[in-house]
């Protein structure tokens, strides 16, 4: 927080001060037996080439290796990934709202997926 000043802009920095007061809410604790997916992205330029699909894949094998029951992760509702999850076998379990994040920063919905380990 202190090295802040020197590498954000006044905005930015109102952003994430406010987005962290509110992680807990925007990310609630996986439930027990879950293998949580933090944070998966690909380049506009690697899409297309099954390059998630291999991630996702790995994460079942993972998460079922650990003897995991669920593989879970959380998307902003506006992301194009959510179609692409749906298609994995992902369902929304809960969704997430923060009027203030909404109203003050653009954060909108945000769905907790959840997709069983065979």
């Amino acid at each position: 927080m202190r090295l802040q000043p020197s590498v954000l802009s006044a905005a930015e920095a109102d952003h994430l001060r406010d987005g962290l007061i509110w992680i807990d809410r925007l990310f609630p604790t996986p439930r027990e037996g879950a293998f949580h997916i933090m944070e998966l992205a690909v380049t506009s330029a690697a899409q297309g080439i099954g390059l998630a699909k291999a991630l996702l894949s790995d994460a079942v094998e993972r998460a079922a290796a650990a003897c995991c029951q669920w593989l879970t992760l959380d998307v902003a509702a506006q992301n194009s990934a959510v179609g692409f999850y749906r298609h994995f076998g992902f369902s929304v379990e809960l969704e997430k709202r923060i009027p203030m994040l909404a109203e003050n920063h653009e954060i909108g919905t945000q769905p907790h997926m959840v997709r069983a380990i065979p």
